[in-house]
């Protein structure tokens, strides 16, 4: 996660959910960072997040406008992979992925999805897969 202009990278390594002891709300810092992009034409923010909670899904959709069943469909492991650019020009990427463990000659699913918007990049992942 981090700030992304064409000159450098800050990455944020400090925002976490706020669901643990000692934690704090990473709305505040969001809100933050997205009013930063705003200032410079060229530069977007990135978010990961891994396999996050409805509540943490629920502050990331307030913060970057996303709507309401692009959310759903992220969150639903169900989903079938799709594309879709809705009205306000948010895209939505849902991708299944598959990663196979040759010790085992398991194969483990997981599910990435990407929303893009003015000034944003967000990726969801449910599953053990290799990292993005």
């Amino acid at each position: 996660m981090g700030l992304y202009t064409p000159d450098a990278v800050t990455p944020i390594t400090d925002v976490r959910s706020w669901e643990q002891p000692g934690d704090t709300h990473p709305e505040p810092k969001l809100l933050e960072l997205r009013s930063q992009v705003h200032q410079g034409d060229d530069s977007f923010v990135w978010v990961g997040l891994f396999e996050p909670t409805k509540a943490e899904l629920d502050m990331v959709a307030r913060v970057f406008e996303i709507p309401p069943l692009q959310i759903e469909d992220a969150a639903n492991p169900e989903q079938r992979p799709k594309f879709e650019i809705d009205d306000d020009g948010h895209g939505l990427a849902v991708l299944k992925v598959l990663d196979y463990e040759d010790a085992t000659s398991d194969v483990r699913t997981g599910q990435v999805s990407v929303f893009v918007g003015e000034g944003f990049a967000l990726t969801i992942r449910f599953g053990r897969t290799a990292d993005l």
